[in-house]
């Protein structure tokens, strides 16, 4: 029994020392791999990390290096003294002034409206279908709207007839006739279409142009044989003398009590003001083409004893400011991320990832040079240096406004000039947005170094698997020579246990 507990224990130890021997050839052929290739998968992200910010400033340089009516700099807003009766915004090719509008008009929608109808009724069903088609229980009619006289679309409507109760109501076809208008795709472009109901029990029918303005007028003309728009009291005399809808309320009497335009000259659907002295009418009360670079919104009408509105027309400040500021804020991100992975710790001289790395040092000093060298390509007596409007770099190489005064003595005398400072040919938004294109770009300096880093990664992957293909096979190895000494040492044991049995008998 004492040699089968020592076999077994001797198992236990053969598996520690294979445990142990294993351990100790995963420290000596895996582990440093695997540390190498941990420092390489940081040192990707880390070059990850810096293409994004790298190209977050790209695309603010690229923002700042636009010329014309593209340019950041050309922003201006514009300002009304009476923002009740016009606002309006500018853009870049606006000029700076001020300008007195009157609003004499509003632009109005078009609108018609139909006679008066209990709507339970069936007056209109009842004049409109003949005794044939009461007989067969319904009929058709159609109807052409136009805009300005022109037909856009034909639509139909099929009225419907019965004994009890005794067909459409007037309500049902009130509201059959908006539906077949505004299911038309055609005619739903120019005319939108509702029953209102004007009492508990009665309604009416009523069109509104989609567009404001005289030249957005509406008609409607029956089409056929029917009469179907005149039995609802818009018969061709109505169109044809914009007439308005009548003044009594008597309901169910289309003929005598037709309906009409709510405003009978179709000039009162264009809004009229006077800009800087000149009286203008326009379809619309949103007006962008009455003073270049500037959209006037006009809000309410003016009575003749009432001052003009003043609209200013000024450089947009904040709107400049926000876009350089934009842009010092991504390059701030770019520089101070490149400080601190190229740092090296004074005290305790810990290296931090792109320590040492000539790319990242490189293009770390190529930027801070580009925004401190003068600029050769602004015109003459426009500021050549950030400095010059305000802009300083700290010992780190972050760049902020510091003297805002500055700042903004350069947008007030002509922001163009500080546009020349960023947008000319060797402005400094170019030449960041020039060199970043080479660094950033698809297969640029970034994508190359990233490539190389991911191919080392690879190589150690395929190191790490042939190593441990190895590791394994010297453990098993190790493992089966230390069975082989166990079964030896089985064996043994038997003998000396045979001899021992032997010796008793001899004795």
């Amino acid at each position: 029994m004492s040699s089968i507990s020592q076999t077994g224990s001797l198992s236990s130890q053969i598996e520690a020392l294979v445990s142990q021997y294993a351990a100790s050839l995963r420290t000596k052929q895996i582990s440093p791999l695997e540390n190498k290739r941990t420092s390489l998968g940081a040192r990707l992200n880390v070059l990850s990390e810096l293409k994004t910010r790298l190209q977050a400033l790209y695309t603010t340089s690229d923002g700042l290096t636009q010329t014309n009516s593209t340019s950041k700099f050309k922003a201006y807003l514009a300002s009304s003294s009476l923002e009740s009766v016009v606002t309006a915004t500018a853009d870049s090719a606006a000029s700076i002034g001020a300008h007195s509008l009157f609003v004499s008009q509003l632009a109005k929608y078009d609108t018609i409206v139909s006679a008066r109808f209990t709507s339970a009724g069936t007056t209109i069903a009842q004049s409109e279908l003949t005794a044939a088609e009461q007989a067969a229980g319904q009929g058709t009619r159609q109807f052409a709207v136009m805009e300005n006289g022109v037909v856009k679309a034909t639509v139909s409507v099929a009225l419907n007839w019965t004994a009890t109760p005794a067909g459409d109501t007037n309500g049902t076809v009130l509201s059959k006739i908006a539906s077949a208008i505004n299911g038309s795709s055609n005619a739903a472009a120019v005319v939108s279409a509702s029953v209102v109901t004007v009492t508990p029990t009665e309604s009416k029918l009523v069109l509104t142009s989609k567009s404001s303005g005289s030249t957005h007028t509406i008609t409607l003309q029956d089409v056929g044989t029917g009469t179907l728009m005149q039995n609802i009291g818009l018969p061709s005399s109505v169109f044809a003398g914009r007439t308005a809808p009548s003044a009594t309320t008597v309901a169910d009497d289309p003929l005598n009590n037709p309906g009409g335009y709510l405003y009978t000259n179709a000039n009162s659907l264009d809004a009229v003001f006077t800009l800087d002295g000149i009286e203008l009418r326009r379809q619309s009360n949103t007006v962008s083409d009455a003073l270049s670079g500037v959209t006037f919104n006009l809000k309410s009408v003016q009575q003749l004893t009432d001052s003009p509105a003043t609209v200013n027309v000024a450089v947009d400040k904040d709107g400049i400011k926000g876009s350089v500021q934009s842009f010092l804020t991504d390059y701030n991100a770019a520089i101070t991320y490149l400080n601190q992975k190229t740092a090296i710790n004074p005290n305790t001289y810990v290296r931090e990832i792109l320590a040492g790395d000539s790319t990242a040092l490189q293009l770390r000093l190529q930027l801070r040079q580009m925004v401190i060298t003068p600029v050769t390509s602004v015109a003459a007596g426009n500021p050549y240096l950030l400095a010059d409007v305000g802009i300083s770099a700290a010992a780190d190489g972050t760049l902020s406004i510091t003297d805002v005064s500055k700042f903004s003595a350069a947008m007030n005398t002509d922001s163009t000039k500080m546009a020349d400072l960023f947008n000319s040919s060797d402005g400094v938004a170019v030449r960041l947005k020039n060199y970043l294109d080479r660094i950033t770009a698809a297969g640029g300096t970034l994508d190359t170094t990233r490539s190389g880093v991911t191919d080392q990664l690879n190589s150690l992957n395929d190191q790490i698997t042939r190593a441990t293909d190895r590791m394994n096979a010297q453990v098993a190895q190790f493992r089966a020579e230390f069975v082989q000494l166990q079964s030896l040492m089985t064996e043994v044991s038997a003998q000396q246990q045979q001899i021992a049995s032997l010796v008793q008998i001899t004795g």
